[in-house]
């Protein structure tokens, strides 16, 4: 399975497709699935997806500069577990201006491995 979630139902309105009933890239190409469309909390796909399935994500235009209903970024939600995750968001440009805007942004991110990655980011963004 592609993209099987249960906890959350995406539905796009006015093509009937559910972004997380995608059983297969293949499958979402086809039908045309909106993979920028947000649940309840204003998430996309993204805030719910291991580092493959990122990846096919961005490939495909996923918003992965998007805040939630909260004001996070998807970074702030990635847990100690797919630090990957987080790294490749990095590497790919991720918006990190949250952070420096608001520094207190830091302290509400779930895994402090993450949180870390983004400091070192940031404090060698500064030294160049």
């Amino acid at each position: 399975m592609f993209m099987k979630y249960t906890l959350l139902q995406i539905k796009d309105a006015e093509m009937g497709k559910d972004i997380f009933e995608c059983e297969t890239e293949a499958d979402c190409i086809k039908n045309k699935y909106d993979i920028n469309k947000v649940d309840q909390w204003g998430r996309n796909a993204l805030f719910h997806s291991d580092l493959e399935k990122s990846k096919w994500l961005v490939k495909h235009g996923i918003n992965f500069n998007l805040l939630d209903n909260d004001l996070m970024n998807v970074l702030m939600n990635i847990p100690s577990n797919h630090i990957d995750k987080a790294q490749f968001l990095i590497d790919i440009g991720i918006d990190l201006k949250i952070f420096k805007n608001n520094p207190d942004k830091l302290n509400n991110m779930r895994s402090k491995p993450v949180k870390n990655l983004v400091l070192n980011y940031l404090n060698e963004c500064i030294k160049l």
